[in-house]
């Protein structure tokens, strides 16, 4: 389980974000907004999605690369509201790495992928492990 890999040691992560939805005639852009940008492990995230489609379906998919080169991977898909708007953390997942609403649900349910089982471990001075959505 990632929680135990991940130990219960601070780490500042670093977001940057990925919006897979279909494509739109010229309307409003989708966007992501998280908040807070940066937090130690234990800080909830706020994740909303906003300029979908209306009832459109949408991808969030998050990765994170551990200082021992073990790569870990989670994604949610979810139904846009009437106004093209996602709360990730109060919206039930319609598929996905988790099933029911929790704002860190990509966090909690990232699975190692297999091919980094035999990644060469990296110096404990590297940079903290990064989270990206």
């Amino acid at each position: 389980m990632a929680s135990s890999a991940l130990s219960r040691r601070s780490f500042l992560v670093a977001v940057s974000a990925a919006i897979i939805a279909p494509r739109r005639a010229a309307a409003a852009v989708p966007q992501m907004e998280i908040t807070p940008a940066r937090a130690l492990q234990d800080v909830p995230l706020r994740i909303r999605l906003s300029g979908l489609a209306p009832s459109s379906t949408a991808k969030v998919a998050a990765e994170m690369t551990a200082r021992d080169g073990t790569v870990w991977r989670s994604h949610a898909v979810f139904r846009a509201d009437g106004a093209g708007n996602v709360d990730v953390g109060s919206a039930r997942p319609l598929d996905g790495t988790y099933k029911d609403p929790s704002p860190m649900g990509l966090v909690w349910s990232m699975a190692r992928e297999q091919s980094s089982a035999t990644a060469a471990p990296k110096r404990l001075r590297d940079p903290p492990t990064a989270l990206r959505l």
